[in-house]
This record gives structure tokens, sequence and C-alpha cells, in this order.
């Protein structure tokens, strides 16, 4: 039970981490953007980049390879796949909500809407600094009491369901 309680806590902090890490950018750029659907502070998007980051580090990490080219690697697929996750959850967000959230027709090297260089550039840096840098300090995640995690995630179905009942009757 403690293994699960651990990825729904790591899951979550870092959808939190995710809405700071956005709301700061967007704070610096001067644009007064919420981030993500939810109204608590969290972007579920994140948490689930996340995991898609600890996969890509576990299956590297088992690999004989030099540790250069496993940072190598590491960066590459991450590149590849965020971009993927970003241009897929933006393509679905507009079809299925009719909003869009982010639009980088205006950068350079972009790919449609929802991809451009830069961006993934800076997703695949991120990742980077999360599987080196800060992941191996989430041991503390162990040790959130059980009851804590269940208020969170409490909180957090609610705001779900509050947002798609918002999203029922507005659109």
């Amino acid at each position: 039970m403690v293994f699960y309680m651990y990825y729904l806590n790591l899951f979550l902090i870092c959808s939190i981490i995710g809405y700071i890490v956005e709301q700061s950018l967007m704070y610096i750029l001067n644009n007064p953007f919420n981030s993500g659907l939810l109204h608590g502070p969290w972007v579920p998007l994140y948490g689930i980049a996340s995991f898609i980051v600890l996969i890509i580090g576990n299956i590297i990490n088992k690999l004989k390879l030099n540790k250069i080219i496993k940072y190598i690697l590491f960066f590459i697929l991450n590149f590849i796949l965020l971009s993927l996750l970003e241009l897929i959850s933006g393509y679905l967000m507009e079809s299925l909500l009719h909003i869009v959230y982010w639009d980088y027709s205006n950068l350079p090297l972009h790919l449609g809407k929802y991809v451009s260089f830069f961006t993934s550039l800076f997703w695949s840096l991120y990742a980077s600094f999360f599987y080196y840098i800060l992941y191996p300090k989430f041991t503390f995640l162990k040790k959130i009491p059980k009851i804590i995690t269940i208020i969170l995630y409490i909180i957090f179905m609610i705001d779900i369901i509050y947002t798609s009942y918002e999203f029922i009757i507005y659109n």
C-alpha cells in the first residue's frame, strides 16, 4: 500500500509543482494567465508528464551504455515524448472542451499550435532537472500520512467534478 501512496503523492506534488512553474513563467512573461483547467493549484498534465519522465529514466538506467549517452538519450526521448504529450493534450482540449489553452503559432520553429522547438527544449531541460535533481529528494513522499493523501485526493476529485459541471453548464 505504501508503494501506491507514494505514486499518488508523486502525481499530486508534480501536478502542483507544474502549476507553480507555469504560473511563475506567466508572471515573468507578464501574462495574466491561470494555469490549468481546474480551480485548485494543480495541473494533472504535469503529473502525467512526471510519470513519462520517470519511465524513460528508469528504462535508460537499465541500459548498458556510457553515462553521457544515457543523458543524451534521456534528453532526446523526453523531447519527443513530452512534445507528443503536449500535442495530444492540446488537440484533446480543443476538440473536447473547445478551449485553446496555448498556441505556439507565433513562435519560431513551431509545429502547429501545440508544439514548438523552444518549448520542447525547455520541457526537456526541465525533465532533466526533475529526474536528476528533484526526484531523488522526493523520498519524503513516503512519509506523508495516508489520511493526508486521501483528503487531498478528495479535494482534487471535487475540483474535477465541479470543473466538469461548469463545462457542462457553460458550454
